[in-house]
């Protein structure tokens, strides 16, 4: 027990690969602000956010009792909206 279900880390991955398609993280899409992890490519910086190089899996309280999927980060929404997408929260 402590790590978290199948389904939650397909869904975290699925939304993970929208990142490049949308060019987040310096892949297309200008930073507003700089937040690329330049030892992991086109990754962000922000432990939080779902385009941080890897999936946590063993955050046993988060798994627990949060159970939510990891989001596009502050720093990558404000990319995404100076690029006219509109919003601060990106739904997948």
């Amino acid at each position: 027990m402590g790590s978290p279900t199948p389904e939650k880390v397909e869904a975290t991955v699925f939304r993970h690969e929208f990142g490049p398609v949308w060019g987040l993280v310096n892949n297309g899409t200008p930073m507003e602000e700089d937040h690329q992890d330049d030892a992991n490519g086109a990754h962000c910086t922000k432990e939080a956010c779902v385009m941080y190089y890897a999936i946590e899996t063993t955050d046993y309280f988060s798994n627990i009792f949060d159970g939510t999927i990891s989001e596009f980060e502050g720093l990558g929404t404000a990319d995404m909206a100076a690029q006219g997408g509109g919003g601060a929260k990106a739904a997948v």
